[in-house]
């Protein structure tokens, strides 16, 4: 069946300039950026666009807020223009507070002033630690695992703090070790860049940040409910435990691509990126799996989604009358049927009943119309005792693209 997953990116992606586009143009999306605001106690979208403000921006604390905010008021623009809803959603790091938020967890108004705590309970551990992290690539995360146990029994503390693709992943330790972490993995054929982060984020060694954050989710009210959202540190759907969830992602990999495992074995095949930049849309091309990938930052973003995503009335319309056509074209295998006319003849009229109700006005073409011909139409094929495999072949031609759930 088909499905569709939002996902919301992390730190990294912001950049001076963003959400310009849609908070002229989409009053929903300024409104939630003015409420922010008044939340943050400063303008959020001056700093946005104002290049003298770029380090600010760029700030792990501000950075944070900022994705949170943009996340949430795109996809309350998704909800106005779409009015579509996913079945999953993900975060990158950060991103789980936006996925949270849209998932209801936690209420927008609660979740700023968490994120902003969340922000200063990491950036003081960090400061205590002379932490750093590196992206590893053109490896096989399994022997990046590997190397870390090696190097730990070695008294080097190292470990895996993003799993980005099955080749690609970060790691965090201490800013001394980078030497020695990077040759052993280089003897391995990786690739191994420093990142500019200023601490060894997502691993054992931000334990006390998880600890005085654990402190902070005391004081906080999330609404339990069967949630949408995959953990980070799992890559399973959030239990009840939000708190536990919130407060190990701290010091636990980011889990992406397994996460994307999840999604293609619960039958999502969309994938939207809801916010700045298009890191996760890249990462989630690179897993190669066969998930439709789209952007959402801009007005064009919106057309597209809105032409792929969308249905018209006139094409439920066309692939009803459609049915009819499989139904006549198709052989029929059991021609000593002496209940033709019922078994396959009366579920045919049917489907031009649905068809000649909707073209005289008398009802609107939907999803649910076109559901009912093809009961009929698997009917008609079933008692014309087609093979399966014709009639999946049959199905699968006429519910392509935008029907693909359908079959």
């Amino acid at each position: 069946m088909n499905k569709i997953s939002f996902v919301f990116p992390g730190v990294g992606s912001q950049f001076t300039g963003m959400g310009k586009e849609l908070y002229n143009e989409f009053p929903v999306f300024k409104e939630t950026i003015e409420e922010a605001s008044d939340l943050a106690g400063t303008d959020i979208f001056k700093v946005w666009q104002d290049a003298d403000q770029k380090q600010r921006l760029n700030e792990l604390n501000f950075a944070q807020i900022s994705l949170l905010i943009i996340s949430y008021a795109s996809y309350k623009v998704l909800q106005a223009e779409l009015g579509i809803e996913p079945d999953m959603m993900i975060g990158h790091s950060l991103g789980e507070y936006s996925a949270l938020c849209c998932d209801g967890i936690m209420s927008f108004s609660e979740a700023i002033p968490l994120v902003q705590k969340r922000g200063e309970c990491i950036i003081s551990a960090a400061e205590q630690l002379k932490g750093t992290m590196l992206w590893v690539i053109n490896v096989d995360t399994q022997i990046v695992e590997q190397v870390c146990d090696q190097l730990r029994q070695g008294g080097i503390k190292v470990y895996p703090s993003a799993y980005d693709t099955s080749t690609q992943c970060s790691i965090s330790c201490f800013k001394d070790d980078i030497f020695t972490i990077a040759k052993a993995l280089e003897d391995k054929g990786a690739l191994v860049y420093p990142l500019n982060l200023s601490g060894p984020f997502h691993s054992p060694l931000m334990q006390q940040a998880a600890v005085d954050f654990e402190k902070v989710l005391d004081g906080c009210t999330f609404r339990p409910q069967t949630s949408r959202v995959i953990a980070n540190e799992t890559a399973k759907l959030y239990s009840s435990d939000v708190k536990g969830h919130l407060t190990r992602q701290l010091v636990s990999p980011v889990k992406w691509f397994q996460s994307l495992d999840l999604l293609e074995a619960s039958g999502v095949s969309t994938i939207v990126e809801v916010g700045p930049k298009e890191v996760l849309t890249y990462l989630t091309q690179k897993s190669e799996k066969p998930f439709k990938a789209y952007t959402f930052n801009t007005i064009q973003h919106l057309n597209t989604l809105k032409n792929d995503l969308l249905v018209a009335e006139d094409e439920y319309l066309m692939k009803i009358s459609a049915c009819k056509g499989v139904a006549v074209a198709t052989r029929n295998y059991y021609t000593q049927n002496s209940n033709y006319q019922r078994d396959v003849v009366a579920p045919y009229r049917e489907i031009a009943k649905i068809e000649e109700s909707i073209r005289e006005g008398r009802e609107v073409a939907s999803e649910q119309h076109l559901k009912q011909a093809l009961v009929h139409l698997n009917t008609i094929l079933n008692n014309k005792r087609v093979p399966a495999d014709i009639q999946q072949a049959s199905l699968s031609h006429l519910l392509s693209d935008k029907f693909k759930h359908l079959v």
